[in-house]
């Protein structure tokens, strides 16, 4: 296998909420990981206990369609509801790549008219959302009183 490495999607999924948990931690909000059963989000996010943002997230080893995630359904958008669609490659030398997406352009973007609901990150799409942790953050503090 040549280094190759075969993760289960669970662990793929797995990492991919630890990874986002840690990356809003670090840049001071409260993550909260939800349990595996939970529909809709995966995360919720506050930075002081009154506001939250739920966050969804996809992840993918990105073997062989990157930068396309399945998405299970169409989601009811929401100013608070976020996507986080991540490529974790086998290949470690490699960065993760991460997008945040506002959940109303996942539903502007994703192709609903076949079996599988598909969002494609293109690289013109990249500067809107590649890294872009100050679309949660930002959102946060719009939702104070």
């Amino acid at each position: 296998m040549s280094g190759e490495k075969l993760k289960s999607t669970k662990l793929i999924g797995d990492a991919g909420e630890f990874y986002v948990a840690f990356s809003l931690a670090r840049r001071g909000v409260h993550p909260a990981i939800l349990s595996s059963n939970t529909s809709g989000a995966d995360i919720l996010v506050t930075d002081d206990g009154e506001n939250v943002i739920s966050i969804q997230i996809k992840s993918s080893s990105a073997r062989m369609l990157p930068r396309v995630w399945k998405v299970d359904k169409k989601p009811n958008p929401s100013d608070n509801f976020f996507f986080v669609f991540l490529n974790m490659y086998d290949d470690e030398s490699k960065p993760i790549e991460c997008f945040i997406v506002p959940s109303h352009d996942v539903v502007k973007y994703t192709t609903w008219n076949n079996v599988w609901h598909n969002f494609k990150i293109t690289k013109t799409m990249e500067p809107d959302y590649a890294e872009r942790w100050d679309l949660i953050l930002s959102n946060l503090k719009s939702l104070k009183i």
